[in-house]
């Protein structure tokens, strides 16, 4: 099988897929244990493993992860070049929107007891709890009000800054961390960026330990 017909895995999205697998035999752990150790699948395997996330995001019975089913669907799509633009670009943002305000309360928390600190080296994006969906909800009027402010489609600027990116979902997060004054790998200073919150409990309740 020749290399163009292989995908190269984002080592996020692999971490992610690793609670997602039924056996060995599933794409996804396919999917899973290839992209972790930096190695391409067969579009087909990769293709057959979105198939079996959707397929558990629609299973009646689950009322719970559903928001982390949608953001991992729109990450795969973006991956395979088949997601909506928007949708991908949207999801990426929010996911990295609610891992930095979790770290952040985490650090936060860890104040009076060291033990809710997530533990060092780990990445952020795979172990934050579900984002949920006020955050998407959030990031989607984000997305909304940098269209308007700089009446530019997300089509036109994935456009523009096609060379700096993989995916629409890592644009995504590159945009979360410009708004939310962490820098990222894309100079957005030719636009006018949002103000974007990053307070965990705009978006939650009550604190969720990373070992919940």
């Amino acid at each position: 099988m020749s290399e163009e017909e292989k995908i190269l895995v984002p080592r996020d999205l692999a971490s992610r897929l690793e609670s997602w697998h039924s056996s060995m035999g599933d794409p996804i752990y396919a999917v899973s244990s290839c992209g972790s150790a930096n190695h391409p699948v067969p579009r087909e395997t990769f293709e057959r493993a979105l198939a079996n996330i959707k397929l558990c995001a629609m299973n009646p019975d689950r009322t719970e992860n559903l928001e982390e089913l949608k953001e991992l669907t729109a990450h795969m799509q973006s991956v395979l070049g088949d997601a909506d633009s928007e949708t991908a670009v949207t999801r990426g943002f929010a996911r990295t929107l609610w891992a930095l305000a979790w770290a952040s309360e985490s650090e936060e928390q860890s104040e009076s007891d060291p033990s809710a600190h997530y533990p060092g080296g780990c990445q952020l994006l795979t172990i934050a709890p579900d984002t949920p969906q006020s955050v998407y909800t959030y990031c989607a009027e984000r997305v909304r009000l940098l269209k308007q402010e700089n009446k530019i489609s997300i089509s036109d600027l994935l456009e523009r800054y096609k060379n700096e990116f993989n995916t629409p979902y890592d644009f995504g997060h590159e945009l979360a961390m410009a708004m939310t004054g962490h820098g990222g790998e894309i100079d957005f200073d030719d636009y006018k960026l949002p103000y974007c919150e990053t307070f965990y409990y705009e978006f939650a309740d009550k604190f969720i330990r990373w070992d919940a």
